[in-house]
């Protein structure tokens, strides 16, 4: 099997074991801190990325993305409906009009450009709150390093691929991950975790 795809496989399911582990712990703790709006964006997203699979016949891309989504639909369903509906309404607005419009107009590639700015714009409310905190409280660096490597390997499997537009729509995402994860290693300096007090999902996998 070529390089390229035994990296895509390995970014899918790397993908899909941190959405398992989001969608548990929100079970298990309940939904409070999680985003619908965030949330609505990540499946719309995972939608127009298995459709662009499905365009550019990539197993990875297909199998990958439409493995997670039945997870996030579960995450979403634990919203509170208002939440959700408020949710869904600015996740739709949102995905139509800097991919889907953009892909109609320009193409796919123009759709995965604006997939890139959406994916920052879901990562900067929590690098702004490590820029004005003091502390990194319910951050999980772990998560983020993991999710790192997961936007790594999809960012080599696209740029492998030939696939550009692609390629730099995770590069933008993973420079939003590297950027949170050294402010969340430099807030967590000097703070102390109590002996006993550590749940090892809520440490893997922080509040969406």
């Amino acid at each position: 099997m070529p390089v390229a795809s035994l990296i895509g496989w390995g970014g899918g399911l790397l993908g899909l074991v941190m959405t398992f582990l989001q969608a548990i712990r929100v079970h298990r703790l309940g939904p409070d801190g999680v985003s619908a709006t965030t949330w609505s964006l990540f499946t719309l997203m995972a939608m127009y990325w298995l459709s662009y699979g499905l365009a550019a016949h990539s197993a990875q891309v297909i199998v990958g993305t439409a493995a997670g989504v039945p997870l996030m639909v579960w995450l979403l369903a634990m919203v509170e409906p208002t939440d959700l509906r408020r949710g869904l309404a600015r996740g739709t607005a949102a995905i139509v009009a800097t991919t889907w419009i953009p892909a109609l107009l320009f193409g796919w590639d123009a759709g995965l450009l604006g997939i890139g700015v959406l994916m920052v714009a879901t990562r900067f409310p929590q690098l702004l709150e490590l820029v004005r905190a003091d502390h990194a409280r319910g951050v999980s660096t772990g998560s983020w390093v993991m999710g790192s490597v997961s936007v790594t390997m999809w960012l080599c499997y696209y740029a492998i691929s030939n696939m550009s537009a692609a390629a730099i729509s995770m590069a933008f995402a993973l420079g939003m991950n590297l950027a949170i994860v050294a402010m969340a290693v430099a807030r967590h300096r000097g703070e102390v975790v109590p002996r006993g007090q550590v749940d090892p999902v809520a440490q893997l996998v922080s509040p969406a």
